[in-house]
């Protein structure tokens, strides 16, 4: 039970209560045009599928990669999707983290979930179950994780212009 225990406390990290404070909540980006600019790191990718995996509500659609936003706190965020069957989108979501993970390498961990989701979805039981499989981001660290990504982001392209 210490595995589920780390997972819930990965996934609590994305509570909007957590966000990281003094960070400008107007400043969002959008995942897809930010992974053109900014690769995402294997860890970076999981904290994305962890937040999608909290909120979204059992029985709906995952949102596509380009619904993706995350603010300067680390909070994801994404409207919510249509009717979908719960191992549909268990499967999506995977499909989700693999295209945000783009080209290896990976952990063992994800390999073996992304094939899991996509073989025996229901072996997770949800999409929140799938979220909490991974306990690759540390408690409490994906909301930083991600504002960090951001802010690199937001640095990248002021450096462009």
């Amino acid at each position: 039970m210490a595995c589920a225990t780390a997972a819930e406390g990965a996934l609590s990290a994305f509570d909007p209560e957590r966000a990281i404070p003094g960070a400008n909540p107007s400043v969002t980006i959008r995942v897809a045009e930010a992974i053109r600019t900014v690769e995402l790191s294997w860890a970076e990718a999981v904290a994305i599928i962890q937040a999608v995996c909290v909120q979204l509500e059992s029985g709906r659609m995952p949102p596509a990669i380009g619904d993706l936003r995350i603010c300067a706190a680390g909070l994801v965020t994404f409207p919510s999707g249509g009717l979908i069957d719960e191992d549909v989108a268990i499967q999506l979501t995977a499909r989700l983290l693999a295209r945000l993970l783009g080209d290896g390498p990976w952990p063992l961990e994800l390999c073996t979930a992304l094939e899991r989701a996509q073989t025996a979805p229901m072996r997770f039981g949800s999409v929140r179950g799938f979220g909490t499989w991974f306990t690759c981001v540390p408690a409490g660290g994906g909301a930083a994780l991600l504002a960090a990504y951001v802010r690199c982001v937001v640095v990248s392209l002021d450096g462009r212009a």
